[in-house]
């Protein structure tokens, strides 16, 4: 059993008795004791203090070929010793060696613990930050936030949620605002709506000379409608009133400012498109009044525009011109209605 063991290159085992005498070495007779070894100088002791006594000590001889090796024992429950004899230089050859597998072996574990913190980081920390930042936005009101997180993890169902929060707001704010500036009854910009558009072209009228173009519209006839047949006989003639003016201004912004006028504002127009503009609508009043017989006086619409030029200091001025121009058509439209049994066939 002793003979089987081997350690580094050239080590070995061997068994001594109580007394320190061979009882098997691959080397020694049997039964030769530490004094022969000693007189025969088959190995010679380095440290003189040597005392054999303590299991794990160390002894550091010199065999007779001049090699240095290290000898260690362990006492066994019966007394003897089981002795292990290593030479000096493949221990230090086998120190080195596994010095250097253990400083590749930290170095791994070092390159692998980096790898993973920068895993870690990009995985984790990375994505909550950009969520952290990504809810602030939200806080402040900015809903076009872009959600960067396409993994499957935690985080990534974390940040689909949040994207779908942010569209579902984006969503009932648009609708809300829908609501805020459009007019229930003709699906048109409402005061709310066509105040601010006056207010950007004003602003924008101080810093440049955008050119655009007013149209006031008016709806003839209502109060005597209301009166004659009732005000829900009315809101139909204002609803059929801005489905005409959406089959031709519905490019454009279509304001409702009152019960019965309406205003577009065209950017850019040019004097030969507000007339088409203006031709086209007087045709369309025509063809919906050959199939609306329940109104005896037609649905008539009076119109009138004006283009910006450098005389106008500001929105009112257009407006004003076009106003003027919507008055004189609403005059000619009266002149030219069949039914007179309505004094004030406004």
């Amino acid at each position: 059993m002793v003979d089987e063991i081997k350690l580094y290159d050239t080590g070995y085992a061997f068994l001594c008795d109580s007394k320190g005498d061979m009882v098997y070495h691959n080397r020694y007779p049997n039964g030769m004791t530490l004094e022969e070894i000693k007189k025969n100088s088959l190995f010679t002791f380095i440290d003189d203090n040597y005392s054999g006594e303590q299991a794990g000590d160390v002894i550091n001889i010199r065999n007779s070929e001049g090699e240095k090796r290290k000898l260690c024992a362990q006492f066994l429950s019966n007394g003897m010793a089981v002795v292990i004899s290593v030479a000096d230089k493949e221990i230090g050859r086998k120190r080195i060696s596994v010095m250097i597998q253990d400083a590749f072996a930290i170095a791994a574990v070092l390159i692998v613990t980096s790898l993973l913190t920068f895993k870690f980081t990009s995985i984790i920390v990375k994505p909550i930050k950009h969520l952290t930042e990504v809810s602030k936005k939200i806080a402040a009101g900015d809903l076009d936030v872009e959600i960067e997180c396409k993994t499957k993890d935690e985080i990534g169902v974390l940040a689909s949620r949040y994207s779908d929060t942010v569209k579902m707001l984006k969503k009932y704010i648009n609708k809300i605002n829908k609501q805020a500036y459009t007019d229930a009854s003709t699906d048109v910009g409402n005061k709310a709506a066509y105040h601010d558009a006056v207010q950007r072209i004003d602003k924008m009228s101080q810093h440049a000379n955008g050119d655009y173009a007013i149209f006031v519209m008016d709806i003839n006839y209502l109060k005597m409608y209301n009166d004659k047949y009732g005000h829900e006989f009315g809101d139909m003639l204002i609803s059929d009133a801005s489905t005409i003016i959406k089959r031709v201004f519905g490019d454009y912004n279509i304001y409702r400012i009152g019960g019965d006028e309406f205003t577009v504002i065209i950017n850019s127009p040019g004097n030969d498109l507000c007339e088409q503009l203006v031709k086209r609508f007087k045709q369309e009043q025509e063809l919906f009044n050959r199939n609306a017989r329940h109104y005896e006086l037609g649905v008539r619409i009076a119109v009138g525009y004006a283009v910006n030029d450098a005389s106008d200091r500001d929105y009112a001025d257009v407006f004003n011109r076009a106003d003027r121009q919507m008055y004189l058509d609403k005059q000619e439209i009266k002149k030219t209605a069949r039914a007179t049994d309505y004094v004030d066939n406004r």
